[in-house]
């Protein structure tokens, strides 16, 4: 008979506490919002839905304060225990919401599982330390806004607690129509507010999403759908068809058609977090040097599938669509059979070997690296001269990483392939010499952002330059591209960094230069994807790419797809670009974005209302790949096994005229 009323008044001061910490927080999201962080929006629905969706925090809040508050007070009955948790959780999640609203406002990123499972957990021993340390990302942020903004989240919370478990008869005849109020707009948040936002009464992106909730189903999301089973894609499971339903069915101006394919060395670079929007005019001399003909070749519409590391390097490497939710393949399947571009490259006699400034640890890449038949895996932690050199959060001095490579080379000799993984040009742009300092200033952010691209760039020129004083620049096929980009980069959205599929997160540079292209004219203007990445370079070296790839060889094909694209929560887009059009899908909120981003690349007017004729095919495909992709990538080896070695767009026409199976191996 004791343990009901410190229950009532645990609940009541949770939703309390929950609710006067998390108003506040709310405001300064309503203000992103309104200002075009999430999407587009407008004043008056957005200030309607703030107020509704708030309690959506407090849910929450009393997530963990259930977990072990509840059954403790019901069980134990013990309620000072039950009380000292109560605040010790609520205070815990003040914490949590302020250095979430921080991140998500400035840097774009919250503080969800990503940066949880790199500072608390070993992510592989065998990668090294396996641990982050995220104090150099969050450093420059660290100001007196946020201090207040911690006080008032942990200390809020304990205050309200103390105060309504006073036994003041004041308070004690408020607490009855104050919880009567609460369970009110409890079941107003939890009941009508999704009903509204099924019907676009109330459309404003991320509004009316927890980051706690949303943190435990991404732990709980893989373990569930293993247990019930997930939907299965309609049709072939090994081959999703992306033929573009706008514009022409080849693209006729593929000046890749003009490459003589020849057995080179090969060096690949992934730029870290490089966008095209985020190179100023000038900006990478270098780069821009190395697409321009003769010899060199630029995609002026290349984009990631999914603005992820370890997401956007799959599909690199392995010609395949992004597994498309939260974790990426390291987690998921990192043994997939998929024949990987250093594997076959390993089988066609090269010496093969990766270099990354980064740590194997990050997204557990060591575990899909040491199925890929790589002769050499160098990271951070065995890089020759990494006891001495600079280092940050997420990789060392860039220079260290190309003497190791060229010292490589230098050993081992022709043929080689070679990839080398940047780390610089991650936030928060930091180089030796030059320590992040920009604080809260989007123009000093700006600065450091140029100079660490700049930095990069003299890491590609020192990279060319140490091929040709090795006389083998004239016999090294070299490809540069980012896996994915820094932002959304869209206009009057000053200092947001975020993972969505707008321009400035999914649109990056991709160039190539080696002998192959020497006849070569002009740029690749049509939309191209990561998945064409693999096949190409193998079409450029006259190797035929294994029919587990399923981007284009564009040294044979121009036919025209479009490129699909999904990113993880809070946003949880997908995307798909054909011809000049992109269309962006909130499935948690229903929202549409159609925007032409040839004649609108900073996507400023959505069309998608005056366009439906261009909506509807485009939404079939970007609901469509995640469930294809899903089901393939769980179960590949059987898929793959069923499939008996097939290729997928077996009747397409290469340019030369000769059908598909003319390449087979």
């Amino acid at each position: 008979m004791t343990a009901a009323p410190p229950l009532r008044r645990l609940l009541l001061a949770t939703f309390a506490g929950g609710l006067v910490t998390l108003l506040g927080f709310k405001v300064a999201l309503f203000v992103h919002s309104a200002g075009g962080g999430e999407g587009k929006t407008h004043f008056i629905p957005a200030l309607a839905k703030m107020f509704l969706c708030f309690g959506w925090d407090v849910i929450g809040a009393l997530l963990l304060t259930a977990l072990v508050a509840g059954p403790l007070s019901l069980a134990a009955r013990r309620p000072r225990l039950v009380i000292g948790l109560g605040v010790a959780f609520q205070a815990v999640h003040g914490f949590f919401v302020a250095v979430n609203h921080e991140l998500w406002l400035v840097v774009g990123q919250p503080f969800e599982k990503a940066v949880i499972d790199l500072t608390f957990f070993n992510v592989d021993p065998q990668a090294g330390t396996g641990r982050l340390n995220i104090a150099s990302s969050l450093a420059p942020y660290v100001s007196g806004t946020l201090a207040i903004e911690m006080t008032l989240a942990v200390g809020v919370p304990i205050v309200v607690f103390l105060l309504l478990l006073r036994p003041v008869e004041r308070l004690r005849a408020w607490r009855r129509p104050l919880l009567f109020v609460m369970a009110n707009l409890f079941l107003v948040t939890a009941v009508l507010v999704p009903i509204l936002i099924r019907t676009r009464i109330l459309h404003v992106h991320g509004l009316d999403r927890s980051p706690m909730p949303m943190l435990l189903a991404s732990y709980l999301r893989g373990p569930l759908r293993r247990l019930i089973g997930h939907e299965a894609p309609s049709g072939d499971p090994f081959c999703l068809t992306l033929k573009s339903p706008v514009g022409p069915a080849v693209w006729p101006d593929n000046p890749l058609r003009q490459a003589r394919p020849a057995r080179t060395n090969v060096l690949v670079v992934f730029m870290e977090s490089v966008g095209t929007q985020s190179i100023v005019p000038g900006g990478m001399p270098f780069l821009a040097e190395l697409g321009q003909g003769p010899g060199g070749i630029a995609f002026r519409t290349h984009y990631t599938h999914w603005p992820q590391t370890m997401q956007s390097l799959f599909s690199i490497l392995c010609s395949e669509l992004p597994y498309p939710e939260y974790t990426p393949i390291t987690y998921v399947n990192p043994a997939i059979p998929c024949v990987s571009l250093p594997e076959v490259m390993n089988a066609e006699g090269y010496r093969t070997a990766l270099f990354t400034s980064g740590d194997l640890a990050f997204e557990r890449q060591l575990r899909f690296y040491k199925h890929r038949r790589i002769d050499q895996l160098v990271d951070r932690n065995e890089m020759p001269g990494h006891a001495s050199a600079w280092s940050n959060t997420w990789g060392i001095d860039e220079r260290v990483t190309v003497n190791a490579a060229l010292s490589w080379i230098d050993k081992h000799g022709s043929p080689f392939f070679l990839i080398y993984n940047m780390a610089a040009g991650h936030h928060p742009y930091e180089i030796p010499g030059r320590p992040a300092d920009f604080g809260h200033d989007p123009k000093a952010e700006d600065e450091a952002q140029r100079v660490t691209l700049s930095f990069v760039d003299a890491r590609l020129r020192e990279l060319s330059e140490g091929l040709k004083a090795r006389g083998l620049g004239d016999q090294t096929l070299l490809a540069v591209v980012s896996d994915h980009g820094p932002g959304s980069g869209r206009r009057g959205i000053g200092g947001v960094r975020d993972a969505s599929l707008y321009e400035g997160s999914v649109h990056v540079p991709f160039a190539l230069r080696g002998p192959q292209l020497a006849q070569v004219q002009g740029a690749v203007t049509f939309p191209t994807g990561h998945i064409d990445f693999a096949p190409t370079l193998l079409g450029l070296l006259g190797i035929t790419p294994p029919s587990t790839m399923k981007g284009r060889d564009l040294t044979r094909q121009s036919d025209n797809r479009a490129v699909v694209m999904g990113t993880r929560p809070p946003l949880s887009q997908l995307g798909v670009v054909a011809g000049s059009w992109k269309l962006v899908l909130s499935p948690e909120d229903t929202g549409v974005e159609l925007f032409d981003v040839e004649r609108d690349p900073g996507e400023a007017v959505d069309r998608a209302g005056e366009r439906v004729e261009v909506v509807a095919p485009l939404s079939v495909l970007a609901k469509a790949w995640p469930v294809h992709t899903r089901h393939l990538v769980e179960n590949y080896a059987a898929i793959l096994r069923a499939a008996g070695g097939r290729r997928c767009g077996s009747q397409l026409v290469y340019e030369d005229g000769v059908t598909e199976a003319r390449f087979r191996r």
